[in-house]
């Protein structure tokens, strides 16, 4: 199925991102060196897939996530909401099907958790477009994806 491409992105939360560990396992840090903790996204803004930056796509993993699946797997989709400092990702499930499930960080793990009314702040992050003007910084208020 093909899914164009929307834009390499980002997700900062405080002083840390959102990134790759080296299993592929999604993790919250520091800012790495690696460009580790940046992402494709193909599809739309109301169901996109996430490529990591070591080539697979996102799929869940236990209760985390994981950027272990090959082009042509069954992996999960997602969906953007909000914006800028306040943007969510919600998982769609396999195929944008199942239960959605709301990104969030807790020490250093990404989880999902059931989609509250209100997002609490572990799952408010900031979206920052990278670019090759500007390829680590994040910003409040950055519009999203925008292909690059």
């Amino acid at each position: 199925m093909f899914m164009p491409f929307i834009g390499k992105i980002g997700l900062c939360q405080g002083s840390g991102v959102i990134q790759l560990d080296t299993s592929g396992t999604l993790i919250y840090g520091p800012v790495p060196s690696d460009g580790s903790d940046h992402f494709n996204l193909y599809g739309t803004n109301d169901a996109f897939i996430l490529q990591g930056a070591n080539g697979n796509y996102v799929v869940a993993a236990g209760a985390g996530y994981a950027a272990t699946a090959a082009a042509g797997a069954a992996m999960n989709q997602f969906a953007l909401g909000g914006s800028g400092a306040s943007t969510t990702i919600t998982d769609l499930g396999t195929g944008g099907t199942g239960t959605h499930l709301l990104w969030s960080v807790t020490g250093t793990a990404l989880s999902g958790i059931a989609v509250p009314t209100t997002p609490p702040a572990s799952s408010l992050f900031t979206s920052t477009q990278i670019t090759p003007e500007s390829p680590r910084s994040c910003k409040a208020g950055s519009a999203l994806p925008i292909p690059i």
